[in-house]
């Protein structure tokens, strides 16, 4: 997970330099894992760079770290109506006029649960259109509707290879949307909008408060599943503290992790936080490239049967929405080939009434499902 949060710092690092017009979201888990399904695909020259990039010295170690991933999305036991809801799902569409290396393919069906599937590209591309929308737009819930415009799309692609993620939360406890009130929220530019807030107030909240900065901690309903997901906010001191905040993430974006260990039990007095709901995209390749990682490409077999190498280009899309009953967040990775004891004393009510970084974790096995920064919570 090292390397795709460097790829989500890095797309933070670059909204900011364009001024933060608008709010980010991305799903690190999406992009590892399909980061992970490329290394597998991609060619001799290329494989050793990407396992280093992703922290293994070997297929085998990759393949465990993989699996890991995969476990994270499986439910441990039966799903009861309040439990968290995670869902992983891969997809693989091929040109029928090419193929997979066997070995690639093995790896998609045993370790991503991907069976590959050929399409006429060529002739039929609006059926292949179709089939990749409806699959997007089914493993997200409706949330992302679909990855392709039309068929122009598939002009010299040979594979479509995508990760899609679906995750819907509800808070414990959960807002009153009587207590939900309009307030000011201030953005970067010096500006304020009105936006809605929900309220809670007096009780037990993880907290720290940091170096420029402080966390809070918002659980998730859980009945019975083992799994404990969580969001953290970020909210800075300051109200244009947001870019100062994410220049903490250097040298190590891992930085952000080590934080929430240092939380503790404090009463809260209240809390506000906005309400938002917004999408995002932008292209992974383009961030690899600006991290030092060339382009990627996997192999595959022409008609022959002859290997030949063909080049990647990775994006993500995310979707995520909160409000007073939890959080229903999706995202798409998509690769295209062509050519407690006494009582502490209460703290500081904790008012996110200015940009913030939030992320949503998986607790037990501390992998960030999903992290983005609202800069303001009316954008859509």
């Amino acid at each position: 997970m090292d390397f795709s949060l460097q790829i989500v710092k890095q797309a933070l690092l670059n909204e900011a330099k364009q001024g933060f017009g608008k709010n980010f979201a991305c799903s690190p888990l999406s992009v590892a894992t399909m980061l992970s399904m490329l290394t597998a695909g991609t060619d001799e020259h290329g494989l050793k760079d990407f396992l280093s990039s992703l922290g293994c010295k070997s297929m085998d170690e990759l393949n465990s770290k993989s699996l890991e991933l995969m476990n994270v999305a499986s439910s441990k036991g039966s799903w009861k109506p309040g439990d968290p809801l995670l869902s992983v799902a891969n997809g693989c569409w091929v040109d029928q006029r090419y193929s997979l290396k066997p070995l690639f393919k093995e790896t998609l069906q045993s370790i991503y649960k991907v069976e590959s599937k050929a399409m006429d590209f060529e002739n039929k591309g609006d059926e292949v259109v179709d089939e990749v929308n409806s699959w997007v737009n089914n493993e997200t819930k409706g949330l992302i509707q679909g990855i392709l415009d039309s068929s122009e799309d598939l002009d010299m692609l040979k594979i479509i290879l995508a990760n899609a993620l679906y995750f819907k939360g509800t808070w414990n406890p959960i807002f009153d949307v009587s207590d939900t009130s309009d307030k000011n929220f201030y953005l970067l530019n010096g500006e304020e909008v009105k936006a809605p807030f929900m309220y809670q107030e007096y009780g037990y909240e993880q907290y720290g408060s940091f170096e420029g900065f402080k966390v809070l901690r918002l659980p998730y309903q859980n009945e019975q599943d083992q799994r404990r997901f969580s969001m953290y906010i970020y909210l800075p001191d300051e109200r244009d503290g947001l870019k100062n905040l994410l220049q903490q993430l250097n040298p190590n974006p891992e930085e952000f992790l080590k934080h929430q260990l240092m939380l503790e039990p404090k009463i809260m007095s209240y809390f506000w936080i906005p309400k938002f709901k917004f999408s995002c995209r932008f292209q992974v390749s383009q961030v690899m490239q600006e991290l030092g990682l060339k382009e990627p490409s996997i192999m595959l077999c022409s008609p022959h049967g002859q290997e030949f190498p063909a080049s990647a280009s990775i994006n993500h899309k995310a979707v995520i929405e909160v409000n007073e009953t939890g959080t229903e967040a999706a995202a798409v990775t998509d690769l295209y080939c062509g050519c407690s004891l006494d009582a502490p004393p209460p703290v500081p009510p904790f008012v996110a009434d200015h940009p913030f970084v939030f992320m949503i974790m998986e607790d037990e096995s501390r992998i960030p499902l999903f992290v983005g920064a609202v800069v303001n919570p009316l954008l859509g």
